[in-house]
């Protein structure tokens, strides 16, 4: 991205769309394999200086899709001038240039070798301006080995390049040391005599990743200001950057960036030697300014940061932290904290405290304590004669892995290195999972990644007389090996519990106990595994509470899902998993955090980890706790506890009932297929809660307080009557509805008097029928659905409360899962309905349209969406557009491609299209006051296959309800085109 001076806007090329699954090294991390790269070209406008937005160009020729390509506005050309980058070719060795929104090819004979992730900025050599190159990776293979170069080359126009320092030159004169994907920029006004190609941090071909640790002058390098040599550091007279800045330099990092600002150079985020993203932002200050640099805004609390350790200190009554990898990588500052004064909070949440002054202080002036580090494992070891926190292992900043112990007193507030008489300790290794045994009054480490990979032995560390020892712990049987597991003493068994993790399978899922007799055993329980249990993950955070005698589990990094914010928590003595409460003050999703429960406050501390954007956190802390309590098992389900508390937003499912009230403003969810383990959904998790949406969140309404369990109810807001108005539903356990098992009865919900029963159905009790409001002639229009013995091929329609059956002199044919919605548009009003499936198992794509007067008639349109049935589909008045999404196919497959009607159809493929997960059974409404003009709202839905047609009159169900919530704009304000946007209600 660059801004370019000739066209007056911020300009975009390229780049990556998804990462290479458990990718965790340096680029090239595309995943290419897939065509995640991108050769799409934006630009970014702001008129009013105030809201501006993004416009996609479509040039007839463009560079080829890739990232990690070098660009810059070639201030003495006038133009964008692109370089290289990676691609399905990687690297690439071509030159374009970007003017009046064409991209023009301008690769000559003379060019620097193909290459990705180089420098490329204006600077000024003797008098004149040009654009220099500088550095990059010459392979694809990850990591860049042997492909790093230092080499600088000229562009002098037409495509064309001179060396203008090679990497022989190099060996007699200054350069920087080969490496790619360092921060650049020019710094200086374009065309000013200063103007300097400047650099900072990169990585190399060994995957050493430069910055503050490599010397004094933090690995800065520039080249310009009227010279064609390299110089080390800071142009002289120019920039300050680290004098009168005890944080500064920033630590070592790649892929940062560097820009000018008001008063110097700001210098933002990039990624450690692990891979892991940082948030930090310096600034760079032209000598003469009043303010110091460094860090911008300095915390008064520990620096955001990931891997820090954090234990609870019983001698000294606070909570330790020590180390992580922050704005220095790894940290070696010790941090402790006493009381946390809070204002009021409901109980059974996340709170995120306040704290007074002074409540948070670093330890200083230690005479010794560990070099810095990150990924360490840490407890408080309380023993009958000695309490201190014993600390081991990590990593440091130059990637190297580390096997000291270190004892920390709170009484004297200092660290003793305790290497040399603890005899043989475990190998060196970082991210092990570490817990203290009250019980048997020593402390177990298990796993960790070596210089090996992950390793998956067992150890105890005791005091004896006056000395710590390490020792093996040999067991028969024991957990794979792995790193990142989550890990807590539960001394409710006297077990320590580990879940999850990272080894040969990546990320994992399992959970482990270990004994008081030191016997490895693995919860093989139902609910231990499935949707009943936490997904699979590695770097979670996890800590007992004895208020509630459970042990909590928050975040970590899943398989497709990384950061995760989910709250589980977990019963040691009954062996099961439960989801716990994810309340509005949630902490924000993350990984690679710390927490630990603290008596003082009977709460659970949460703090750092790396979030959702890649950024540190370093929230003052995060506090868990609650006032419900976990009930009983149910002795006939084997445990399947239910929370006290309801959840902010409904849980994942599928087959839920969505209408909108337009009267009272309001969208209105109930019920649906909950839980569908093995292809079921249990009669236990047929739902019966009610929700709205409204202000672009979810509010619980109530649970068992209308309409029995169930779900495929067919749900209308009835205008004239003033009611919403649902009618039947599925109630089979099986998870797959048949004639046999669906509901006659039907309700009306007023939001003054709730859920009322309105008796039983005139017609065929039935499940998964169509319905929709007609607002010409003012009723409601249902349509076939599951039953009727079979499959239902009937219509009725509903006004002020009374049904009638409809002759119609055209006939569909039997079908359930139609989608049907009340349409406007050009040559309507009428109902349209779509598709669905038949009495024989055919699936249909065939379109008609109902009026009171004329019945059914059919639509023949020259486009069609493929067949489906159990697609979500809503009427938007704005554009004047029936949108359909989703559904099932004929062979039971979910589908994710959006369509809209406006007398024919047409499919909507432009703009970011299609964002949201494939799926059927999802619940769609539109929603006129919620965004700056309204949009559409679509929930849940199942997103594995569905049991496919043909077996006998079946709704196929069975599939993964999801909980998501997104949003839809056919025509936004910007030229972007049609989009899909992913809601989180309460952030």
């Amino acid at each position: 991205m660059i801004y370019d001076v000739e066209d007056n806007y911020t300009l975009l090329f390229g780049g990556c769309a998804a990462e290479t699954p458990n990718h965790i090294e340096s680029t090239p991390g595309c995943d290419t394999s897939n065509g995640h790269e991108l050769s799409d070209t934006w630009y970014f406008t702001d008129p009013n200086s105030s809201s501006g937005y993004w416009v996609a160009l479509s040039p007839v020729t463009s560079p080829s899709a890739r990232f990690g390509a070098a660009i810059d506005d070639d201030a003495q050309d006038h133009y964008v001038l692109l370089f290289g980058g990676c691609g399905r070719v990687c690297p690439l060795a071509d030159t374009w240039k970007f003017i009046g929104g064409v991209w023009t090819n301008l690769t000559s004979s003379t060019h620097p070798p193909a290459r990705y992730g180089s420098a490329l900025a204006n600077a000024v050599l003797a008098v004149s301006v040009t654009v220099l190159l500088f550095g990059g990776c010459t392979v694809s293979a990850a990591g860049c080995p042997s492909g790093a170069i230092n080499d600088t080359w000229e562009y002098t126009g037409g495509g064309s390049w001179i060396v203008l320092i090679s990497m022989t030159d190099c060996q007699s004169e200054p350069c920087p040391p080969a490496r790619y994907d360092m921060a650049y920029m020019s710094s200086g006004a374009i065309a000013n005599p200063g103007s300097s190609l400047l650099i900072f941090g990169g990585a190399n071909s060994a995957g050493v990743v430069f910055g503050n640790f490599t010397d004094p002058g933090g690995d800065w390098w520039s080249i310009g200001g009227g010279t064609s040599v390299w110089k080390h550091g800071w142009e002289p007279g120019s920039y300050n950057f680290s004098a009168g800045s005890p944080l500064a330099p920033p630590a070592s990092r790649y892929d940062g960036e560097l820009t000018n600002s008001v008063d110097g150079l700001v210098l933002f985020g990039g990624s450690s030697y692990t891979g892991s993203s940082f948030g930090d932002l310096w600034l760079g200050q032209l000598i003469g300014k009043p303010q110091p640099p460094g860090l911008v805004s300095p915390p008064v609390s520990p620096s955001a940061r990931f891997g820090e350790s954090l234990v609870w200190d019983g001698s000294g009554e606070y909570d330790l932290l020590f180390g992580g990898c922050g704005s220095t990588c790894g940290e070696s500052s010790t941090w402790v904290s006493t009381a946390y004064p809070r204002g009021p909070s409901p109980g059974g949440n996340w709170s995120l405290p306040y704290y007074s002054v002074g409540h948070i202080d670093t330890l200083v002036n230690q005479p010794t304590s560990p070099s810095g580090r990150f990924n360490a494992s840490m407890v408080f070891f309380n023993g009958s004669s000695i309490q201190v926190d014993i600390l081991f292992g990590g990593i440091d900043a130059r990637g190297a892995l580390l096997s000291d112990t270190w004892e920390y007193k709170p009484a004297t507030a200092k660290w003793t290195n305790l290497t040399s008489t603890v005899g043989t300790p475990p190998s060196s290794r970082q991210a092990a999972s570490m817990a203290y045994d009250y019980d048997l009054g020593f402390a177990i480490l298990f796993g960790g990644r070596s210089s090996f990979g992950p390793v998956g032995d067992t150890w105890e560390i005791k005091y004896s007389t006056s000395n710590f020892l390490w020792s093996t712990v040999n067991t028969s049987t024991h957990p794979a090996a792995r790193y990142g597991a989550a890990v807590t003493y539960d001394p409710s068994t006297q077990d320590i519990i580990m879940f999850g993790g990272c080894g040969a399978t990546c990320p994992l899922g399992d959970t482990w106990n270990l004994t008081p007799a030191l016997a490895w055993f693995q919860c093989t329980t139902s609910m231990c595994s499935g949707s009943h249990a936490p997904s699979a993950r590695w770097g979670a955070m996890m800590a007992y509470d004895p208020v509630t005698g459970v042990d909590v589990l928050f975040g970590g990094c899943g398989s497709t899902t990384c950061p995760l914010g989910d709250t589980w928590e977990f019963s040691s003595l009954g062996s099961w998993w439960s989801v716990g409460i994810s309340p509005p003050t949630a902490p924000p999703a993350r990984y690679g955090g710390a927490m630990v429960f603290d008596p003082s406050d009977d709460d659970i501390l949460l703090f750092g980890g790396i979030g959702a954007e890649g950024q540190l956190l370093g929230e003052l802390g995060w506090f868990y706790y609650k006032t419900s309590v976990m009930p009983e098992a149910d002795s006939a389900e084997a445990a399947i506890p239910t929370m006290m508390v309801p959840s902010p937003a409904p849980v994942g499912r599928f087959g839920a009932s969505l209408a909108y009230d337009p009267v009272h403003q309001y969208a209105l969810l109930f019920g649906g297929c909950l839980d569908t383990a093995m292809g079921t959904c249990r009669p236990l998790s047929a739902a019966s809660d009610t929700w709205t949406f409204y202000n672009g969140t979810w509010h619980w309404v109530c649970t068992g307080c209308g309409p029995s369990a169930r779900w495929g109810a067919s749900l209308a807001y009835d205008q004239k009557d003033g009611y919403f108005l649902l009618v039947g539903g599925c109630v089979a356990s099986s998870g797959v509805c048949t004639h046999a098992a669906v509901k006659g009865d039907y309700w009306k919900y007023t939001p003054s008097g709730g859920w009322t029963s309105l008796g039983t159905f005139s017609g065929n009790a039935r499940g998964d029928a169509s319905i929709a409001y007609d607002s010409s002639d003012q009723l409601v229009v249902l349509y076939g659905g599951i039953g009727c013995t079979g499959v239902c091929g009937d219509s009725w329609t509903y006004a002020t409360g009374t049904w009638t059956s409809v002759t119609v002199p055209t006939s569909l044919g039997a079908r359930f899962g139609a989608a049907m919605a009340y349409y406007q548009g050009t040559g309507g009003p009428y109902i349209l309905l779509f598709g669905g499936q038949g009495s024989a198992g055919t699936v249909h794509a065939d379109s008609w349209k109902f009026t009171h007067s004329a019945g059914w008639t059919a639509i023949t349109t020259t486009t069609s969406p493929p067949a489906r049935w159990d697609a979500a589909v809503a009427y938007d008045p704005t554009d004047n557009c029936v949108v359909l999404f989703g559904g099932a196919n004929a062979t039971g497959v979910p589908l994710n491609d959006s369509w809209k009607y406006s007398g024919t159809w047409s499919r909507l493929s432009s703009g970011p299209l299609p964002a949201v997960t494939a799926r059927w059974g999802a619940a769609m409404v539109y929603d006129p006051n919620d965004g700056p003009a309204g949009f559409t709202l679509l929930f849940g839905g199942s997103v594995s296959d569905a049991i496919a047609p043909g077996g006998g009159n079946e709704d196929g169900g069975g599939g993964q309800g999801q909980g998501d919530t997104w949003v839809f704009d056919e025509q936004p304000a910007t030229s972007m085109g049609p989009y899909w946007i992913e809601v989180s209600p309460y952030t």
